[in-house]
């Protein structure tokens, strides 16, 4: 019995080291580096943590990252075909940074896509007017549109546990696609807004005055919705929806519709 007992403990100390192992921690010398980047229009971020700010602005892209000197030294940050990356060389992929702080200020004069993989965050800063945008996020990270965003055409899409928040928003079309679990919260006013849910979504958009919306769900989906022309639902699955504005409603599947107070 003691031996087994030792055997265990060994196990446990030898699981504890080989996390232990895994860890990289900031060094604590913190600085602000500005980064010379080309022209980009595409903004690609993997990392496992931190805060990115991005601002449209005219004039020179630019590029600042503040950080451990020793976490910086494991990022690669480079511009391909007009595509900002910032990401972990090969060998930090699969360890946990910790850094003191990871903070990542970038402007350009024009943004098409915005894709997100990991836990960081990713802050839209200031008026935002464009054609098209296109957000994409994977793993368990946030994407806030913190000003106005006008656009023709929004495409976003969650995988994972991720999250879009955007409170002023002007769009044409939007489209809203979650594979997981993902949440939406969304303001401001649209034309055309389409959800579409495999796994389980939760979309909180009383205050986005739309005029006709869809949802279709192949899982669980709950949510909240402002339409004033039609509102169509669709579930494979389960929906719950809560809706304001006086639309025509059409359902299909199993779906609990109420109208809000």
């Amino acid at each position: 019995m003691k031996t087994k007992v030792s055997l265990l403990a060994l196990l446990c100390i030898l699981f504890v080291m080989s996390g232990c192992s895994r860890i990289i921690r900031g060094d604590g010398k913190v600085e602000t580096i500005n980064v010379p980047v080309e022209e980009y229009d595409e903004l690609s971020v993997a990392c496992p943590t931190g805060k990115i700010h991005y601002a449209q602005a005219e004039g020179a892209a630019a590029l600042s990252i503040t950080t451990d000197r020793n976490v910086y030294d494991m990022l690669e940050v480079y511009v391909s075909d007009k595509t900002l990356v910032i990401k972990l060389k090969d060998a930090y992929k699969e360890k946990f940074i910790w850094p003191s702080e990871f903070t990542v200020r970038a402007s350009s004069e024009k943004m098409k896509e915005i894709s997100l993989a990991g836990k960081a965050e990713i802050n839209l800063d200031g008026p935002y007017t464009a054609e098209e945008l296109e957000i994409s996020v994977a793993g368990s990270g946030t994407i806030n549109l913190n000003d106005r965003i006008e656009v023709e055409k929004l495409s976003t899409s969650l995988a994972g546990s991720s999250t879009i928040n955007g409170k002023d928003l002007d769009v044409g079309t939007l489209e809203c696609e979650v594979a997981g679990s993902g949440t939406y919260q969304l303001g401001g006013a649209a034309k055309k807004v389409s959800y579409e849910v495999a796994g389980k979504g939760r979309v909180k958009a009383y205050d986005l005055k739309a005029e006709d919306v869809s949802c279709e769900v192949a899982g669980f989906g709950i949510f909240n919705v402002y339409a004033s022309n039609n509102l169509s639902v669709e579930a494979a699955g389960f929906i719950k929806i809560s809706y304001k504005g006086s639309p025509a409603l059409s359902t299909e599947g199993i779906v609990m519709a109420r109208k809000a107070d």
